[in-house]
């Protein structure tokens, strides 16, 4: 069902963009796309603090942040556990960052993410910025 209405209003936008120039139908669009990012924007509440995430970057990616507890209950306890402050940890296959701004919300803790794939390693840094982490997270494109 998803699918089909979003295919659905991409007609009706499509539609409402072709009485305009090429050029006009183009920022009409990347306007769009920028506010229903911007209310795409979701927040984690956490037993450390609130996280926030971009959720419409990809169909697994809202389902992935709402299921922020469930996914890997040992990895989140294991943080919450052992880096004690001064401590730095090594997120490898950081992905869109979920567990490096997890661990990066102790003000102690210092987080190397490593994360290969370009699309991932943006919204990594999108979220570090998002969340106000820059200080604290170091991420890197290599595998």
């Amino acid at each position: 069902m998803s699918r089909r209405f979003a295919r659905a209003l991409s007609a009706v936008v499509n539609m409402a963009c072709s009485i305009q120039s090429e050029r006009q139908a183009a920022k009409t669009k990347s306007e769009l796309i920028t506010l229903l990012q911007n209310q795409g924007t979701m927040t984690v509440e956490t037993d450390r603090g609130p996280l926030r995430f971009h959720a419409l970057r990809g169909r697994a990616l809202a389902s992935q942040i709402v299921r922020f507890d469930e996914d890997e209950p040992e990895t989140l306890d294991w943080l919450r556990q052992y880096p004690k402050s001064g401590d730095t940890v090594w997120d490898i296959g950081a992905c869109i960052g979920t567990f490096a701004l997890y661990a990066a919300l102790d003000p102690g803790v210092k987080v190397l993410a490593f994360e290969p794939q370009a699309t991932n390693f943006g919204l990594l840094n999108e979220h570090i910025f998002l969340n106000g982490l820059t200080d604290r997270i170091s991420a890197y494109c290599i595998a």
